[in-house]
């Protein structure tokens, strides 16, 4: 074993250009793969970060304005939802959850010198659940917030970035139409679709700025998991939708003032994007693999050929056909494995480079970290890897295995004739 390590040690360094040029197609081979693989999941990551709010599970109710006159209400009648509304919805079979929301355009100020216009969420503590944000500092509107009606706010990290350039606004007051907030908590969408939005109790905005009156233009509507599983959500969608008109005197036919919807088709379009994606990501890998592997075939080729007249000179002195394969072959073997090793580490390094840059970008003076919406966590599991730098390096011993066993099966007289 010592006695065939040292020839193919020897052999590599008689053959250092042919060597290296072996060793690099799989080692980029193997590190493009890696790149593609890891990519394509950064990519999927980013699209379930920015659709993920989608689910399945939603029922999206909106009011508007009725589009045609219908018993009595003239075109262009506003219509909004009720805490009965709500009431009737949330006894429905398959609903497990309803929350109520109504959002306006309203100028905040801070201090002296920043006024801009927003949008206002009212909404109730429940909103949390549905995963469009998170809270980075402070906390969200709870119970209490609701029932004592405070003049409590959370904002958006965009605004608070526009508020201040040292510290968020905590416990700070901001004017929301002229009525002062308190600043409970920082909020930072999970989506790069995200606005600038404040968040505050629907029980506040409907004392401060509705007189009182719970009217709301928006709920969403959270499924039991027995209704997703059951295909019934398109169906509950329509039940809601009729119920809804018919409290509200609005016609079948208009399908403008109350707009209820799944999110069914939406998931189901999105499942089949992230499944072309990775069919199309894999087809492109198993390209790479197979031109690496055609690349390292060529060069075994022409590796074995400049050997042929050596190989002769074995023959000549004894050696048989097995053990020159065999030579042949542990040469292959020591070059890719050493290489495909070198490509797998580069690129998973590359991409774990790539990862922690998106973790840790600075984006902002509080010291805080941004990332990159739309591509996130570009890393691979290492079975993935390891089964891909396997593939790579039984392919390439496939294809020294090949030359080598036509040059060893030729007569003595023409191996030792050959390039002569």
């Amino acid at each position: 074993m010592r006695e065939l390590l040292s020839e193919i040690f020897e052999s590599l360094k008689k053959n250092k250009l042919r060597s290296f040029l072996t060793g690099f197609s799989i080692a980029w081979g193997i590190f493009m793969i890696v790149i593609l693989l890891g990519s394509g999941n950064g990519l999927m990551n980013g699209l379930n970060s920015n659709l993920g709010s989608f689910m399945q599970s939603r029922i999206n109710i909106y009011s508007y304005f009725r589009n045609v006159p219908y018993e009595g209400y003239p075109r262009w009648s506003s219509v909004y939802l009720t805490d009965e509304d709500i009431s009737i919805i949330s006894g429905l079979n398959g609903v497990w959850k309803v929350i109520p929301s109504v959002s306006s355009s309203q100028t905040i100020r801070y201090g002296e010198d920043y006024e801009s216009s927003i949008s206002v969420n009212a909404t109730t503590e429940e909103s949390y659940e549905l995963g469009d944000f998170t809270i980075i500092a402070g906390r969200y509107i709870n119970r209490t917030d609701m029932v004592l009606k405070r003049k409590s706010v959370v904002l958006d990290e965009g605004i608070a970035k526009e508020i201040t350039d040292k510290e968020y606004p905590l416990g700070k007051k901001i004017l929301l139409d002229g009525v002062p907030f308190t600043v409970i908590g920082i909020a930072k969408g999970e989506s790069s679709m995200s606005f600038k939005t404040a968040y505050i109790p629907v029980t506040t905005y409907s004392a401060l700025f509705k007189s009182g009156v719970s009217e709301y233009r928006n709920a969403t509507v959270l499924c039991e998991d027995k209704a997703v599983e059951s295909g019934m959500t398109e169906v509950l969608s329509d039940e809601i939708a009729g119920i809804l008109k018919s409290r509200h005197h609005v016609s079948p036919d208009d399908k403008y003032a109350i707009d209820v919807f799944s999110n069914k088709e939406t998931a189901d379009a999105f499942r089949i994007l992230h499944t072309g994606l990775n069919v199309f990501i894999w087809f492109i890998g198993i390209g790479t693999l197979f031109a690496g592997v055609v690349g390292v075939s060529n060069i075994m080729l022409v590796s074995v050929r400049e050997r042929t007249h050596e190989i002769g000179v074995r023959k000549t002195f004894g050696a048989r056909s097995g053990s020159i394969i065999l030579m042949v072959l542990s040469e292959t073997l020591v070059i890719t494995v050493f290489s495909g090793y070198v490509g797998m580490i580069s690129g998973v390094f590359a991409m774990e480079g790539v990862n922690w840059y998106i973790m840790n970008r600075p984006v902002d003076s509080y010291g805080g970290f941004g990332d990159i919406s739309f591509f996130k966590d570009p890393t691979l599991r290492l079975p993935v890897v390891i089964s891909c730098t396997a593939a790579l390096i039984i392919a390439s011993l496939i294809a020294g295995y090949i030359p080598a066993k036509k040059a060893a099966g030729l007569k003595t007289i023409d191996a030792l004739r050959y390039n002569k």
